[in-house]
């Protein structure tokens, strides 16, 4: 079964955690600092439709906290600044299952809305999967993300890069 290895724990990608823990999804949640930190020691306080709910994630704080396999999908959502970085950091990862195979052969999704993220990934990762995600979701307070949604958390836009489609694409649709 897939699991989302959700890297970057900000609106975006805190949200995207919080939806998949309430929705029985496979998923981890990788962060830094103080906002992973809280949220793996006190959970997500999670804002929605008027109502905080504390959500517990399975988080972790670095990229080697991770064991990889070949079921994962990486979710790359910080911000496209950051996302060079990022992606430098993790293409080097194991696969546990699949012994000498890093994780540049697993499929990613970029979530930073057509800002060069998939070239960036591309120099690194194979198969990259472009994402648009309108989402009224904001992370300002350590611990908390406040989703805006009245009705859906968002609307997801998702395509292979450079172009194209493929099982896993819509399996993940």
């Amino acid at each position: 079964m897939t699991r989302y290895v959700v890297v970057g724990a900000g609106a975006v990608g805190a949200t995207l955690a919080a939806q998949f823990e309430q929705h029985g999804i496979p998923y981890v949640l990788v962060g830094r600092g103080a906002q992973i930190a809280h949220i793996a020691a006190h959970g997500l306080t999670y804002h929605r439709r008027g109502t905080a709910t504390v959500v517990p994630l399975v988080t972790a704080d670095a990229p080697a906290a991770v064991t990889l396999t070949s079921d994962d999908v990486l979710v790359f959502t910080p911000k496209v600044q950051d996302l060079e970085g990022a992606v430098r950091q993790w293409a080097w990862q194991p696969v546990s299952d699949r012994p000498g195979v890093t994780a540049s052969a697993l499929p990613v999704i970029t979530l930073q809305n057509g800002l060069d993220a998939e070239r960036i990934a591309l120099r690194r990762f194979g198969t990259v999967y472009g994402a648009s995600l309108l989402t009224p979701a904001r992370f300002t307070v350590v611990g908390e993300v406040v989703s805006g949604a009245a009705g859906p958390v968002g609307v997801l836009t998702v395509g292979r890069i450079p172009h194209g489609t493929d099982d896993r694409l819509a399996a993940i649709a």
